[in-house]
């Protein structure tokens, strides 16, 4: 339990810092109309062509699934793409509010570009161990998936400080995958309370709009009014929306907090340092 509300105190510290720097909300909001853009150019093509995707289909029921194999890698790396990209730019603007400085989405996206080697390296990297995890989860029984996706959990650990090694060391993937694992072991031991923490806030804030979705689609449907229903389903995704947003830029702030403790062994402003010190000390 103490492990657990020093997880909650260091998310209130991240949240004091998102408070002073509310402009870093812009790119959780930016990554989501990335990714939409990404799926519209992938699903457009067959909603428009009609005997293409009847042409992909049958092609995958046939047998020939290197194809569909090819497209849902060139998703994953385009997906991730987008997603490393502009996490690389939040972070970045959070190590110069940490240090003081002036923090604009110009400086973030800036040097996500001076990084862009680096990110499409982990981008093909991480989209690789995904195709391969999905192939094996596709082959295995029951019992497998199980296994594979403890696999996918423990790489999903491993890699948790990637993004800041990407973002502040400039090193490539194979490199910033030992660094992270060397990061992960000599600050968070056995427990990622932080994470965790994160993960069920999400889930408490989530639920508002779980009732509204809820109390929109009973009220309208009782009265027979798709309107209502339409303007329940509206709310309610965009409170979701919202809670993504806010949640990914706690993440990633709380991220960069640990990662500057882990390097450099001094609790960055905004983190309060006996927080930061129990719940990160060296082992």
């Amino acid at each position: 339990m103490g492990r657990f509300a020093r997880g909650l105190a260091l998310l209130r510290s991240s949240w004091s810092v998102l408070r002073q720097e509310p402009k870093l909300l812009l790119f959780p909001m930016v990554t989501m109309v990335a990714l939409t853009l990404v799926l519209a150019s992938f699903a457009l093509p067959f909603l428009i062509d009609h005997d293409l995707a009847r042409s992909i289909a049958d092609r995958t029921h046939g047998g020939g699934r290197a194809l569909a194999y090819v497209l849902t890698f060139l998703f994953y790396l385009a997906t991730n793409f987008v997603i490393i990209f502009f996490n690389t730019a939040l972070i970045a603007c959070v190590m110069r509010k940490l240090r003081g400085e002036p923090v604009t989405l110009g400086d973030g996206l800036a040097a996500a570009m001076n990084r862009l080697p680096q990110i499409a390296g982990w981008a093909v990297l991480s989209a690789t161990v995904g195709m391969i995890l999905k192939m094996l989860e596709e082959r295995v029984p029951l019992l497998g998936r199980i296994v594979v996706r403890m696999v996918g959990m423990a790489w999903a650990v491993v890699t948790y400080f990637v993004t800041p090694v990407l973002a502040v060391e400039g090193l490539g993937p194979r490199r910033a995958l030992s660094r992270s694992f060397e990061l992960l072991k000599a600050t968070w031991g056995e427990s990622l309370t932080g994470q965790a923490a994160l993960g069920i806030l999400g889930f408490l804030f989530s639920i508002p709009g779980i009732v509204i979705l809820f109390i929109g689609v009973s009220v309208g449907a009782s009265h027979n009014s798709p309107a209502i229903m339409i303007l329940g389903a509206g709310l309610g995704f965009l409170w979701f929306v919202a809670v993504a947003i806010i949640s990914s830029a706690l993440h990633q702030i709380f991220v960069t907090g640990a990662y500057v403790y882990a390097t450099q062994g001094q609790v960055p402003a905004g983190f309060d340092p006996e927080l930061v010190q129990s719940a990160f000390r060296r082992r």
